[in-house]
């Protein structure tokens, strides 16, 4: 058994599925309207990024106080090997689609897009190149603008991501000062509930909304691991979850609760975090936990590399059908699997290293 194999979750699997539930708010585009708007409706992509939140909270709570007390660089290090490396994989995946589809004149948005005409004149210009991959430094779009042109429109979250990780990266330095780091992720997320009150009504900027999402994860992983504290604050912010998710990707003044389907909205998210909860106490053999890993290895490039693979197939395709829906679907699956070949097993060693620990 290798040294950390103790500490698998049975998350691989589960975080799969949050990506394909992502997907498939996206890949509707490709079905005819009348099909896509009702899978639309269940704003399965939604409650897959948001579940997600929930999620890390958990899973970087248990490894900061597992593998990276008092290695707060260490922690840092291998959140930035696990993010960009994939990232960038799939910007120059979809760069390289996008200047095949300009320079043949196939190229053609996705019904949704807001993008106008001189954005994407313009997409493939040193600074809008630049501006892509500094976007997911949160601060960055202050200092050198946002993209004119989003290569890869979903790296909002991948970018709210790294906001939780550099929160994390403080408490471990703040608790190699002599402070338990329990006690300042415990500060950390009670902070939080005045950051969402910043934000609703001072503006304060927008990352903070999602604070709720992570410190539920953060209160759980503490909670499950006996602190009974936690549960309490576990309590606390599920309560904010379901109200902020009431007003999540609804115009202003107006509320989720209005929306078709909102019954079955709130029981897929509440499903979906009760699950966070729950997973941790199932127990399995080497061989089950080695296929939920690589399960769970593909969930991150499968969110990274559907934007390129929609977008090539939307402008080539002839007319929307299920059957497209499906393939475009069965490819990003595909692609996934040669960007984790590709990526991963150059990475996973030095990971390995800078936890300290061999995952399974």
């Amino acid at each position: 058994m290798s040294a950390g194999a103790d500490t698998q979750r049975f998350f691989g699997a589960f975080r799969l599925l949050l990506a394909v539930m992502v997907l498939g708010q996206h890949v509707h585009w490709l079905a005819p309207r009348d099909v896509g708007r009702e899978i639309e409706s269940y704003r399965t992509g939604d409650i897959g990024v948001l579940t997600f939140f929930v999620l890390s909270g958990f899973v970087i709570s248990e490894a900061a106080d597992l593998f990276y007390k008092g290695r707060p660089f260490a922690f840092l290090s291998n959140r930035v090997l696990r993010i960009m490396p994939p990232f960038l994989f799939a910007f120059a995946l979809c760069l390289l689609c996008c200047y095949a589809l300009v320079s043949t004149g196939t190229f053609k948005m996705i019904g949704d897009t807001q993008t106008p005409a001189a954005a994407i004149s313009a997409m493939f210009s040193p600074r809008n190149l630049t501006a892509n991959v500094l976007y997911l430094i949160p601060g960055m779009n202050k200092l050198f603008g946002e993209p004119t042109y989003f290569f890869i429109p979903i790296s909002w979250a991948l970018r709210t991501e790294l906001a939780f990780y550099l929160t994390v990266f403080a408490a471990l330095l703040a608790s190699g000062r002599g402070l338990r780091l329990g006690v300042v992720m415990f500060v950390l997320a009670l902070a939080q509930i005045g950051l969402y009150a910043l934000w609703q009504v001072k503006g304060f900027p927008h990352l903070a909304r999602y604070g709720f999402y992570f410190g539920l994860g953060v209160s759980v992983y503490y909670a499950t691991a006996g602190r009974r504290v936690a549960w309490i604050l576990s309590g606390v912010f599920f309560a904010a979850m379901l109200y902020d998710f009431s007003i999540y990707g609804v115009a202003p003044g107006s509320s989720r609760l209005t929306m078709p389907r909102v019954v079955a909205q709130y029981a897929l998210l509440i499903a979906c975090v009760g699950a966070i909860a729950v997973l941790p106490h199932l127990r399995g053999s080497i061989a089950a936990k080695k296929l939920d890993s690589a399960l769970g290895d593909l969930s991150y490039p499968f969110y990274l590399n559907q934007v390129a693979v929609i977008l090539t197939v939307n402008s080539l395709i002839e007319a929307p059908s299920i059957a497209v829906m499906v393939a475009a679907s069965i490819i990003v699956l595909l692609v996934s699997i040669v960007a984790d070949v590709a990526v991963e097993p150059m990475l996973a060693p030095l990971r390995n290293r800078l936890r300290g620990h061999t995952l399974l």
